[in-house]
């Protein structure tokens, strides 16, 4: 089924005028589309000229020029120009009785498209959908809704509305009823054919039947077509054409309102009857063009009357039922079953004309044909349709040959598809459309070497010549300059298909690319003498794709019962890829194993297969971004169709000869840190493709060539006798995403992604800092740095710095797709450019591949309709989370749902406190000032007001500040503010929050004896010795060890020591001061430390060291000083690291190396304290 974009094609080939209203829009202008143009001193006038131009939908107009459209297209800013669009009509329908639409907006639904519909507002495309058989899910856009048979991949398009049906009606939408006028007249009607031009006026009907109707009604109409629910009326009957689903129509009794007196015609004179003209005959030949009438013969001589009875035939065409009546002989092209005849002159008659009798003027009805069959001419997906009458496809004879134009038929030959890199592909000859330079002839050709093409009004254009067109006439075809209204360059590809994109390859294939669009093919044994696999379109259930693994390392294919090998067992770069009769051995060039996404030879896993488009493969070195040596063999079965050989011995560990003072240069394949050369042989020996190495200064150079050595004192070299025992083939699965890639350049191999706080191109491998997501329909999320696209400046500029900031839904993070860039929607001629840790706002480019970004991949962060089972919604739509953090260091964080994440399922704690499962800690509110924002954090569960939440409404509040409320943003933290209604960051959904009464609070039983852990991974124990507590070694025999606490006395005691105190979940606090509880101190006695800690206290005990505290407060300070004179909004100035010191312009080096300095004393005392710890411990025992 073809594509929205595709549908919206056919639908302008088939319409010439829409008479209607055009809806205007000031000082911007549609890019591209251009078809005609006019001149008009008011941009008013252009309307008109639209609606009279056959294929018109929008216009500009700009200096008394109205640039006629095909299509609307990017709007961009353009000051002192005037664009409008025809505002098409619509069917009037009932409402639906039952059933309803989910709508997301913002969002089109790529291909699966069924039929088209009209309507002024997208929500009436619901009942379009629910009245259309096989219909789910629809796409509205300008005015016309696009009906679909399943949902397709998701892609943004500002000013779509998609909908999916939710429920079946139980019946269909009634039609309003149309008046239908009174009359006797009848119309003839033809299936499967358009009648070409002529429009004078569009109604809409669910029936064909009902357009003859019309017709009647409508002064002037002779002849209509209707298709998908459109009544095409025309003044007269143009060109057929086949069209695959339209009905045509010749009236055959015309009705008018009023009748007027007709006047009785002239009396024409008869001539006397003579005796029928004579065609002479070529088989196998078609005529081309110049076609004024088709008729429907069984028999090709019948066609030889229907011409001598035309005025104006004098050649015809014969076939597949049809007879093509043209006016004169065009070129002739070779056409396997067309029979073609011209005319010769009748005699001249032997006697006078007489006069006949005049008649009363009665219309003389057309009869439909009777005998004839229905035509089996139709489009079909993948063809590329020529000419004005549309009546010829472009058809190849395989590789190297020139297409030509061919009558239209499915077969191969004409089945072209459009590749990611803008090939255009040619099933038959498995080879890509191919230019020289300007003027010269155009031909098939390897895909990897082939030139791009793209779409210019109705012409096919070069990418690198965009003035020169493809252009296909009785010369054959070539490269020339575009000449308006050339019936030769008159192309429709609306019907041409992209390569697909798909998450998992089909069963059995091996899919190649990081979007899987095709797939790796044995050869036609059958027809070509050639074993080379090459990249195909994929198809389900197709023999020559399938593959198997057989004993986990041969790929065996079943239709030529083969295996997958590299020519005659070589090894080096550039080898070819080919099948041959499987032999099962190591030594024969068919060992395979996966590494991550790549083929790779399995005793030199730095070489791997490079299989491009339609092209054949080859084994070469591996590249990074290389989109031919991405495969996926997780559909790849495994089997053993024959025997497994039978194993080799394995022999004794592999050995290694040593060379003192010597080295081998170059062919370093890995290197491992050694203190002895003597450990690098069974380094060697654990990686695939080592067979020598050298020891230098600590580091083995493992190498996969032995060159000649080199004198070098002091290095040790070696050449490894190997072991035969092969390692195991891993089992490799591409891990699901949770966002999608953001691709770079024309080829598509290398990925946007997080690094270092900036954004860079690096190779396609599906990590999370090459995840995004669209956040809000215009912001860029990405997973891995939780923050958005952000151009850090109000005001967009050239040369401004693209940056990652928390998502704050700021202007300044807002992006727009235009063609292939990313744009500023505030400045559309602004683009995003990105090269390797250097992202800026540059110019629109169209030749700049740091612009070329794909992010068709790329999904929305869709609402939700309720909360996941345990999960915090936040906003009004619940389209993100709120997220504990995994470090106590860090703030909580609004994140994508996931309700399998522990880090978002949450407790209600005795219906106050909520606990965290991942964190095993309560959600905290930590009070600065209690008339100003506060902020939410994690700590130990101790049940303070703190700690106490109650639900009001869509708020989540502290018992305590009940007039304020939480507010937790989209990867951003959480704060305690004055409520807000309005502010979608408070409205919280804890409707899917259990409630349950841990054991830990309060404990279970009234009193506790035993040992007390330190820490939370419970390391250490506490001991007792003379009154005094320490950390030591846990010894649960100890009677220094044995702890009692009870309910009663809430007094902890232990061999004369006794602390005053509360025994509450897993820590014990201090009864007379709030918030403390017992800890460990920096001399590892016991004393009263914060409860929000579950570590030891000398893991922080840089706290007391007075200077480097001071210090690193002063440094901070300094800082913060300057950022605080940032002139921005308070919700750009949070603190958040690298961004707010960009905007700052600050010496973001200098603060590093000073913050790193301070880091490196933090953990040298840490690691001081670590030792002084153990060394007391030590002591103790």
């Amino acid at each position: 089924m073809v594509s929205t974009r595709h549908l919206v094609g056919v639908a302008i080939a088939v319409t010439s005028v829409l008479a209607q209203t055009c809806t205007i829009e000031k000082n911007v202008d549609y890019e591209g589309n251009d078809i005609s143009t006019t001149h008009q001193g008011d941009p008013s006038g252009c309307c008109g000229d639209c609606q009279n131009t056959p294929g018109c939908n929008a216009y500009n107009w700009d200096n008394g020029v109205c640039y006629l459209k095909s299509n609307k297209g990017q709007v961009v800013s353009a000051p002192g120009s005037v664009s409008g669009f025809i505002s098409t009509p619509k069917p009037t329908t009932s409402a639906p009785t039952d059933g309803a639409c989910s709508v997301i907006k913002d969002v089109d639904f790529q291909d699966f498209d069924i039929k088209t519909t009209y309507q002024d507002d997208a929500t009436k495309c619901c009942a379009d959908c629910q009245a259309t058989e096989g219909c789910k899910v629809y796409t509205w856009g300008n005015g016309a809704c696009y009906l679909k048979s399943k949902k397709g991949p998701p892609s943004p398009l500002p000013g779509a509305i998609s909908g999916m049906l939710s429920s079946k009606p139980t019946s269909k939408p009634t039609l309003a009823p149309t008046p239908i006028p009174t009359a006797t007249g009848t119309c003839s009607t033809q299936k499967d054919i358009d009648f070409y031009g002529s429009d004078i006026k569009t109604t809409y009907q669910d029936n064909a039947i009902k357009c003859c109707a019309d017709c009647q009604a409508t002064e002037g109409c002779k002849v209509y077509t209707w298709v998908n629910g459109a009544c095409y009326l025309k003044s007269k009957q143009g060109a057929s054409s086949p069209f695959s689903g339209a009905i045509s129509g010749a009236l055959t009794d015309t009705l008018v309102p009023t009748p007027k007196p007709t006047p009785a015609p002239t009396p024409k004179p008869t001539t006397a009857p003579t005796p029928p003209g004579t065609c002479s005959v070529l088989k196998d030949v078609d005529f081309y063009g110049s076609d004024i009438k088709t008729t429907y013969q069984d028999d090709a001589t019948k066609c030889c009357a229907d011409c001598q009875s035309t005025e104006g035939c004098k050649v015809y065409t014969w076939t597949n039922g049809a007879c093509y009546l043209k006016a004169k002989q065009g070129a002739s092209s070779p056409y396997p079953g067309a029979i073609s005849g011209v005319l010769t002159a009748n005699p001249a008659p032997t006697s006078k004309p007489t006069l006949a009798p005049t008649p009363a003027p009665t219309p003389v009805p057309t009869p439909a044909p009777t005998t004839a069959p229905t035509p089996t001419l139709a489009l079909f997906e993948g063809a590329i349709v020529m000419g004005v009458n549309r009546t010829l496809c472009l058809e190849s004879d395989g590789a190297t040959y020139q297409p030509y134009l061919a009558r239209c038929n499915p077969s191969p030959r004409q089945e072209w598809t459009w590749t990611k890199s803008l090939h255009l592909y040619n099933a038959y000859a498995n080879a890509c459309l191919d230019h020289g330079s300007t003027g010269a002839k155009v031909y098939l050709w390897s895909c990897d070497q082939a030139p791009s093409w793209q779409i210019d009004g109705l012409a096919l254009v070069a990418t690198i010549w965009p003035t020169w067109a493809l252009s296909v006439d009785s010369n054959g075809a070539s490269l020339q300059a575009i000449q308006a209204g050339s019936d030769s360059q008159v192309m429709n590809l609306t019907l041409v298909p992209m390569l697909p994109t798909r998450a998992t390859p089909l069963k059995g294939t091996i899919a190649i690319g990081i979007n899987r669009s095709y797939c790796l093919e044995a050869p036609n044994l059958q027809t070509t003498w050639k074993f080379e696999p090459m990249g195909t379109p994929c198809k389900a259930d197709f023999e020559a794709q399938q593959w198997e693994w057989v004993n986990a390392t041969y790929l065996y294919n079943p239709s030529t019962k083969m295996c997958l090998t590299r020519e005659n067992g070589f090894s080096f770069p550039g080898v070819e890829i080919k099948v041959a009769a499987c032999s099962f051995s190591d030594d024969g060039g068919q060992t395979w194993k996966v590494d991550g996404t790549a083929l790779v030879h399995s005793a030199h896993p730095d070489r791997v297969v490079q299989m491009p488009f339609a092209s054949p493969g080859t084994l070469e070195d591996l590249k990074i971004g290389n989109d031919a040596q991405v495969l996926d063999l997780t559909q790849v079965l495994s089997s053993t169709p024959v025997p497994a050989p039978t194993p080799k011995p394995t022999p004794i560990p592999g050995t290694c000869s040593a060379l003192k003072d010597q080295l081998y240069y170059g062919s370093t394949i890995k290197t491992t840190k050694r203190d002895e050369a003597s450990k690098c042989c069974a380094d060697c020996e654990a990686v695939a493709g080592c067979k020598a190495y050298t020891w230098f200064n600590g580091a083995c150079d493992l190498k996969d060539f032995a060159s000649s050595t080199v004198p070098q004192r002091g290095a040790t070299s070696g050449i490894l006798t190997r072991s035969l025992t092969p390692a195991p083939t891993p089992t490799t699965e591409i891990p699901p995403l949770t966002g999608g890639p953001i691709s770079q350049g024309i080829s598509g191999l290398l990925c946007l992604g997080y690094w270092g706080f900036s954004v860079a191109p690096t190779k396609c491998n599906g990590s999370p800092e090459q995840q995004w997501m669209w956040y809000s329909s215009t912001r860029l999320y990405n997973v891995a740095s939780n923050s958005c696209l952000d151009y850090s400046v109000e005001i967009p500029t050239d040369g401004a710095k693209v940056i990652f900031f928390p998502c704050y839904l700021s202007k300044s993070q807002a992006w727009q797709v235009s063609g292939h860039s990313l744009v500023v929607p505030t400045a559309p001629t602004l683009a995003l450019s990105v090269e390797w840790k250097s992202t800026l706002l540059k110019p629109v480019d169209f030749w700049d591949e740091t612009q070329w970004l794909n992010v068709a991949q790329v999904p929305f962060i869709l609402p939700h309709a309720k909360a996941f089972k345990g999960t915090i919604a936040i906003g009004t739509n619940r389209s993100y989370c709120l997220e504990a953090p995994r470090q106590s260091n860090l703030g909580l964080d609004g994140k994508p749902c996931n309700g399998q994440r522990r880090a978002q399922q949450w407790t209600w704690v005795n219906a106050k406190y909520l606990y965290n499962i991942d964190t095993k800690k309560c959600l905290t509110l930590r009070v600065s000032d209690a008339h100003s924002a506060s902020v939410l954090e994690m700590s130990t569960c101790v049940m303070s007001s703190a700690q106490s939440w109650q639900v009001d409404g869509t708020s989540l509040v502290n018992t305590e500040y009940p007039t304020m409320a939480a507010e937790v943003g989209f990867s951003g933290g959480g704060y305690y503010n004055d409520a807000d209604a309005h502010k979608d960051a408070q409205i919280l959904d804890l409707t899917q929050v259990p409630s349950f009464n841990l054991p830990t609070f309060p404990p279970t039983v009234s009193t506790f004896q035993g040992q007390l852990f330190v820490g939370i991974n419970r390391s250490f124990c506490l001991e007792s010795h003379n009154g005094a507590s320490y950390v030591a070694t846990c010894d649960a025999n100890s009677p220094e060890q044995l702890y009692t606490w009870t309910r009663e006395t809430k007094k902890l005691t232990s061999n004369k020591y006794s602390f005053d105190g509360d025994l509450q979940g897993a820590s014990i606090f201090a009864r007379n001061e709030e918030g403390k509880c017992l800890a460990v101190q920096t001399s590892n006695s016991i004393g009263l430390g914060q409860c929000d800690d579950d570590t030891p206290d000398y893991f922080v005990w840089l706290n007391y060291i007075s200077p480097l505290k001071y210090a690193y407060r002063g440094l901070m300070r300094a800082f913060w000083t300057s950022v605080a004179s940032i002139p921005c909004a308070p919700s750009r100035c949070v603190p958040t690291g690298a961004a707010v010191l960009a905007n700052a312009a600050l010496d973001k080096a200098s603060f590093v190396v000073d913050v790193a300095a301070l880091l490196g004393i933090n953990l040298g005392f840490r690691l001081l304290g670590m030792l002084f710890l153990a060394k007391n411990i030590k002591k103790r025992d």
